[in-house]
């Protein structure tokens, strides 16, 4: 088994992410990073698949704060002879305001990589 093969099976044994949290300003329901991330990894581990994360630039565009969010998604071949490895890169923003923390903003791309990466459905329309 390979990296794609392990993919596949990861998006099998999870389908769709439900939401569990809503953004109350908007009136919007969403799946949250802790239910993404709680579908995901386990699924992820039984599969042999792990993740890195790493922020490779930070801008400000007014006053959103915008980061370059990499998730390298990795299989171990057995022997641990063979390393196979794909980026996922997306950028992730916020608006800066009260409570807002650059954790949230890396937590959203994150989210965001596993959802894409793996090709999950969360029933939210595009904003």
């Amino acid at each position: 088994m390979g990296l794609q093969e392990a993919k596949v099976k990861v998006r099998k044994a999870i389908g769709k992410v439900g939401k569990d949290a809503t953004q109350d300003y908007r009136n919007y329901k969403y799946a949250s990073h802790d239910a993404v991330t709680a579908a995901v990894v386990p699924a992820m581990h039984k599969n042999g698949v792990t993740h890195r994360v790493s922020c490779e630039e930070f801008q400000m565009a007014g006053d959103f704060a915008v980061v370059l969010v990499e998730v390298d998604f990795c299989f171990e071949h057995e022997g641990g002879k063979k390393v196979e490895i794909e980026r996922c890169s997306m950028f992730s923003a916020d608006k800066l305001k009260d409570g807002t923390t650059m954790g949230a903003i890396v937590s959203y791309g994150v989210k965001v990589a596993m959802l894409k990466y793996f090709g999950l459905e969360t029933g939210e329309e595009d904003m």
